[in-house]
């Protein structure tokens, strides 16, 4: 029988009626949160966790995962899986990217299982589809990335080889059905990468998981941290461990990382012997837009040493989110003018020196902007539709805001926008930040619709094949933004 995984973390609102309903082993039909190992059908089957995965092939290559969110999901939830994927991008070389069916066979698909909020892994792992599972009251930041970090393929913080001096398991309080979930591992079972035990994990645990009442304790720390008492489990944010795990588990480059500003500045590092102790200064930027963005990068200071077709050290800038695509560029030497790409949606900019690496003035600078939807015409057909976001959602957008989307549709065919998630700041009339809708088919560009506020437009028939969606944002207050579904449909005559 094909074996599957289940990690599964209780939440605090599910672990709460459960306790708080019935005494000791009353049942529920709560969708059961244990932290249990099973076979496809759910039985249960004991296999060895670790603190992290022992074998690199279980690892998602290049620290891509591809995944699908399921439309049973609400606005809401979608943003905070999207925030949790967000954290654990911006503090690594990990990469969420939404599946395309027809390429990528091996991805994460987020649903809703009767296991409650789980990860369901494939043996092997992480191939084919593998299922996460984040039921109706999953949807906590804190719950979202302890799901993920189990997809990246960690397992939880208390199995510690050296847990015994940290914490201190108390069966007698723990549920029967649930007291497997608390067992430590040897040093020659799991790998925990030569970190120490780290109580503010993300991984962890809460003192009162899985207890018969949610007054007793389940597990007691030994040590305090700054004079204090650590509060363990639920935690809304990653670790310093967590994230120096995660980058040593995929090997991220030293410097560099995940970029979702709208501008900013990229460039070399100073050589500190300590920070490369290799004696090779390895660096790669990944810099994200939403679709419908281009990036625009400018390499403005370039001097690196110069070496046949730059083979030793140089500067790479790729379009795409991986290290291995579209190749714009690759420099070295000194270059006097202003080098321009201009990119959709990712690009990559990667930087290798060992030569001369106590040289002061040798390196790079890169000015990169974002620019939303000006100069995009989008085509869209009965096989295409477009997922259109504002700029940095699912988090707020920045003040200032002015985008402009252009959507062409064959003929015989209207273009329909669908809102699934809307949250623009009110201002009477819609004069401080809006997304409008106008007929591109006509010279003078009617307008079809100006949307702000809290108030979900939901579905527009704009009834024609060719429109301009706008986005305006003042500097006063902001909201969350929006996202929309973009299809056709055909006209009947």
């Amino acid at each position: 029988m094909k074996l599957i995984s289940i990690h599964v973390i209780q939440t605090i609102l599910l672990m709460t009626q459960m306790i708080n309903s019935y005494v000791l082993h009353g049942t529920s039909d709560i969708p059961n949160a244990s932290e249990m190992t099973r076979q496809k059908n759910l039985i249960p089957n004991k296999v060895k966790k670790s603190v992290v995965v022992k074998e690199k092939s279980d690892l998602w290559d290049l620290g891509i995962i591809h995944y699908e969110i399921d439309d049973i999901f609400t606005d809401f939830q979608r943003r905070i899986i999207k925030q949790g994927m967000r954290m654990w991008e911006e503090s690594s070389c990990i990469q969420f990217v939404e599946r395309n069916s027809d390429v990528h066979q091996d991805y994460v698909a987020f649903t809703k299982l009767d296991c409650g909020c789980c990860y369901i892994e494939n043996e092997p792992r992480n191939k084919g589809r593998n299922e996460l599972s984040l039921a109706d009251g999953c949807e906590e930041i804190n719950i979202v990335l302890h799901e993920l970090g189990h997809i990246l393929g960690f397992y939880h913080e208390h199995q510690h080889p050296d847990r015994d001096q940290y914490i201190e398991i108390l069966f007698m309080n723990i549920e029967p059905g649930y007291r497997t979930e608390f067992g430590r591992y040897s040093r020659a079972e799991v790998d925990t990468l030569g970190l120490p035990y780290d109580y503010h994990s993300t991984m962890h645990f809460s003192k009162n998981v899985f207890a018969y009442f949610n007054f007793l304790t389940t597990i007691v720390m030994k040590q305090s941290v700054d004079g204090k008492i650590p509060n363990i489990g639920n935690k809304k944010v990653l670790s310093g461990g967590d994230i120096e795990a995660v980058n040593i588990l995929y090997n991220c480059p030293i410097c560099g990382g995940t970029v979702y500003d709208k501008y900013g500045i990229i460039e070399s590092p100073p050589y500190l012997e300590a920070n490369f102790p290799t004696g090779i200064i390895h660096c790669e930027w990944k810099v994200v837009a939403a679709k419908g963005e281009k990036i625009l990068l400018e390499l403005s200071t370039s001097n690196i040493f110069k070496s046949f077709n730059c083979t030793s050290d140089y500067l790479e800038i790729r379009k795409g989110y991986q290290s291995n695509t579209t190749l714009l560029g690759r420099y070295c030497g000194t270059h006097e003018t202003i080098i321009t790409h201009l990119v959709d949606h990712y690009a990559v900019v990667t930087y290798i020196r060992s030569t001369n690496l106590n040289e002061p003035n040798i390196g790079f600078r890169i000015n990169y902007a974002v620019i939303c939807g000006i100069g995009t015409v989008i085509p869209i057909n009965e096989f295409k539709s477009y997922d259109l976001k504002s700029p940095n959602y699912p988090d707020a957008y920045e003040p200032f805001s002015n985008c402009l989307w252009e959507f062409k549709a064959p003929d015989n065919y209207k273009i329909k926008v669908e809102f699934n998630f809307f949250a623009i700041e009110t201002s009477p009339d819609c004069k401080s930040d809006f997304v409008q809708i106008e007929d591109a088919t006509k010279h003078e560009m009617p307008v079809i619709g100006r949307y702000c506020g809290n108030q979900n437009p939901g579905e527009v028939d704009t009834g024609v094949n060719n429109i301009f969606i706008k986005f305006s944002s003042n500097n006063n207050n902001v909201g969350v933004g929006f996202q929309a579904d973009i299809s056709v449909e055909s006209i009947d005559f």
